[in-house]
Order: structure tokens, then sequence, then C-alpha cells
């Protein structure tokens, strides 16, 4: 199995994975501490999306990590918990009969994208960072998400795939347009999906061919290689979700955009040193993944996720992080372990403030 250079990410198309050496997927087996998607860990609680248990709750203060075995530990029982709460979020939207925003009018996607709103005064960068007006918002649930095909055909022709990556554009707006509606400040929209079969030119530079998605920041759109379809890593062809989940990452990234957070690590990039640069992004990333991991949830009922379908994007998440393939060196997009957390914490809530990477612990953004 080839190296996979990732790129997925934030403005100019930073990598998903470590910029230049990550590879999509390399040794897929799962880690050691991650064990079932499904087992382990007690219920925090009765099987509801949204449960109020906070990471530092699900995995121990994290300033007491070193005496319980370090972010190892913290993370094992964290990810423990919230994979029971990411089950009993499946099953209690399986069982809703009232879909949300059906009536939420979806625009015509454009490549034409809205101004980004800028915030341009340092004294301000905290809070937006930290404060943000979405981290007051919950998302609603379940909505519904009405795909065609079902499944994604690797033998399909770049349009097919193209119609059916747009179509989840459309799924995502449905989910986050009135989420970020009701701040009263921000708005997204709907971009289009650029599906590509060779070295493409955008306005974040060019890519080379090689299996990729990734969020341009400077056209603020999404492109997707076919090539992602021929990588036995992503798997695309038979669990659709892994390509949904890649979406909503890739959309996350465009949110962060639209309510100032991803303009706040760029304007300060020449204030920041280069570790606090790599914090800085692993908290965006990870944040991305949160992200992600709500708008799965959100269209479980709909989509008909379940057990494959959520083990499929939990094994992605873990093999995507800065210290698989053995690397020790620290990253920008968060270890394994970090990436399962965060994307099923995302699962388990529904309020965005459960997302908020930007104020927490050290030891739950490695």
């Amino acid at each position: 199995m080839g190296p996979v250079s990732q790129q997925w990410g934030g403005q100019g198309g930073q990598p998903w994975g470590q910029q230049g050496q990550q590879p999509w997927g390399q040794q897929w087996s799962r880690p050691g501490a991650a064990g079932n998607p499904w087992g382990g860990g007690t219920q925090p609680g009765p099987p509801q999306w949204g449960a109020q248990q906070s990471p530092q709750q699900w995995g121990g203060q994290p300033g007491q990590s070193k005496k319980s075995g370090g972010l190892g530990k913290v993370l094992l029982i964290a990810g423990g918990l919230v994979v029971a709460a990411v089950l009993g979020l499946v099953i209690w939207n399986l069982t809703q009969p009232q879909y949300k925003n059906d009536n939420y009018q979806i625009p015509p996607a454009t490549a034409n994208a809205p101004e980004l709103p800028i915030n341009e005064n340092p004294a301000e960068w905290d809070a937006v960072l930290t404060r943000n007006a979405l981290y007051q918002q919950t998302v609603d649930s379940p909505v519904r998400c009405q795909m065609n095909p079902e499944r994604l055909d690797p033998d399909g022709t770049p349009e097919q795939v193209q119609a059916y990556l747009q179509q989840e554009m459309n799924c995502l707006y449905r989910v986050w347009g009135p989420t970020l509606d009701r701040t009263g400040k921000y708005h997204t929209f709907v971009p289009t999906v650029t599906v590509y079969t060779d070295s493409i030119t955008t306005a974040c530079g060019t890519k080379p061919k090689e299996p990729n998605a990734f969020y341009c920041g400077a056209d603020q759109q999404l492109y997707f290689s076919m090539d992602m379809f021929r990588h036995p890593a992503t798997d695309t062809a038979r669990v659709h979700p892994v390509a949904d989940f890649i979406m909503a990452h890739e959309y996350a990234h465009l949110l962060q955009g639209r309510v100032e957070i991803a303009g706040v690590r760029y304007q300060s990039a020449d204030q920041l040193t280069k570790s606090e640069w790599l914090t800085l992004g692993r908290r965006n990333e990870l944040q991305a993944d949160c992200l992600a991991g709500m708008y799965t949830a959100a269209v479980a009922q709909s989509r008909g996720y379940g057990q494959t379908e959520v083990a499929a994007i939990t094994a992605l998440t873990q093999q995507i992080g800065d210290d698989s393939g053995g690397r020790t060196a620290p990253g920008d997009h968060g270890t394994m372990a970090s990436r399962e957390y965060w994307s099923q914490l995302g699962m388990s809530t529904t309020e965005v403030a459960k997302c908020n990477t930007y104020a927490a612990s050290p030891d739950l953004v490695r």
C-alpha cells in the first residue's frame, strides 16, 4: 500500500496528517488502546445524544494524567465512555420519528463564496477562539439526509461522484445552516465540490494526483480526488460514511472560516513560535473532527448508520494521527488517540460547546 500525502485541512491545503509525511491510512491495525468501538466503558447515563459529561469528567482531570498512566490512559477511559455514548446516540436517533430542518431552504451551490468575516482586532482573538458565539448553539437532530446513489461507486464517472458529494454538501448545509443562523452573527453557504482525476491547480496552489480531499480557504471550495476510491485504506466504495466523514471534516474547516476561527490562526502566525503554531493547528484539526462527528450523529437516522459505519469512521480517525507509522515528533493535526476521542465526542453530543478544543486541556489536544 503506497503512501498518501494527505492534504485535508485548513487554508492553503494544509494536510490531515503531518505535512509531507502523513500517509493516508498507514498501518491500518487498530491501536491497542482503542478497543472495540462499540464495547468497553460504561454508558454515562441514559443513551441520549447530547450527554452532559465533559471530556474531563469522562477521562479524569487532565492534570492527573501522569499519576494515572498519562494521556493514553486518560483517552482510553474517555474513549470507552464516549463510544458507549455514541452507540446510545445512534440507537436513540434511529427511534426518533421527527426530522428537523426539513423546510430549511437550501440555496444552490456556488463557487462565488461570500466574503470571509475577518476579525482584525488582536484583543478579541482569544474570545473568537474560546468564547465564539457558535459554542452557544446546539445542532438539530435528527436531520434528513437522502443520498443517491446510496453507495459511492469506484467504477462510476467523476461526474457521478461529484453529484453524490454535492448532495452531501446540501446535507451539511441543512445541519449547519440553522446552527450558524441562530448565532445572529454568522452564516454559512453551500460550496461546490470538484472531483478530479489528475493533478489540480486551485486558488491554494497545485495538488498532485493522489488519494486526497481538501478544503481551500482561498476560494472556500472543496476538492475530492477519484484516487480516494483506489486506496485500500479509505475503502470509500465499501463504507460510504468514510467519504461522508471526510467531506464533513472539510466542511468543518469552511465553518471555522465563516465564524472567524480560522482567520485568527493565520493572522497571528507571525507572532507564534513553531510549537505554538503546531498546538493551534491541532486544536483546529481536532475541532474539525469533533464537528464532523456532530454532523454524523445528526444524519445517522436517515442514513441508517449503525455499528459498521461508526466503526469504519473510528478506524479512520485512529490511523491518520500525527503519531501513525511510529512517528514521535509533535504534529499539527493530533495523535491517533486524540483524533478518535474528539470525533467520538462529536458523535455523542448536540452541544457545539463540547467541540471547543481551544479551551480544552493540553492533554486532550496532543
